[in-house]
């Protein structure tokens, strides 16, 4: 019993050894996306300074006020190489404190990740601009005067085509509207 223990044992030490040696940490899936937490005081040229060499990085994201970034290559293995590069790094202002994960593969192509940032097309952008100025020569006309329908005084009667339309105020709450034949 004691010998199928030992050897379970070398063969775990064997596996962890491989995954070290692979730059893939344990219960981790390689894939395009780089998942960096903890990056204290790292700019984006930075990181990408440390990882052109690795391959292409199509997209990368930094976000100092999470102390976070997310780098997508154009392929796993350029992400792969970007991983053992970045674990063995020193970055920042804490590099022992920082963890490189592998994220999730992007559902979108690259070419709808290039579009997902950006200003609407000028036909939709209303909600963003404000409206236009009118043009140089334009004079502004004398306005309307008040709407016909409304009366000066809510006693008199209101003349609709055929038809008379009577306020009274004699109620608190709203006015009486009455309609009578003209």
């Amino acid at each position: 019993m004691a010998m199928d223990e030992r050897e379970l044992f070398q063969a775990l030490t064997r596996a962890l050894e491989e995954v070290r040696v692979n730059g893939v940490p344990s219960g981790e899936e390689p894939s395009r996306v780089l998942s960096l937490q903890g990056l204290i005081g790292v700019s984006g040229e930075e990181l990408l300074d440390m990882v052109e060499e690795c391959g292409t990085v199509t997209h990368y994201v930094v976000t100092p006020g999470l102390a976070s970034a997310m780098l997508i290559f154009a392929t796993q293995r350029d992400a792969e190489a970007g991983h053992a590069r970045l674990r063995n790094a020193r970055l920042g202002e804490r590099p022992d404190e920082y963890v490189v994960k592998f994220g999730k593969n992007p559902t979108l192509s690259d070419e709808e990740l290039s579009r997902l940032l950006l200003v609407p097309p000028h036909k939709t952008n209303f909600l963003i601009s404000p409206p236009p100025s009118p043009p140089d020569d334009w004079i502004p006309g004398p306005e309307d005067g008040p709407n016909s329908l409304q009366a000066p005084d809510v006693d008199e009667p209101i003349v609709l085509d055929s038809h008379v339309v009577l306020l009274s105020t004699d109620s608190q709450d709203m006015p009486n509207i009455h309609f009578e034949p003209a």
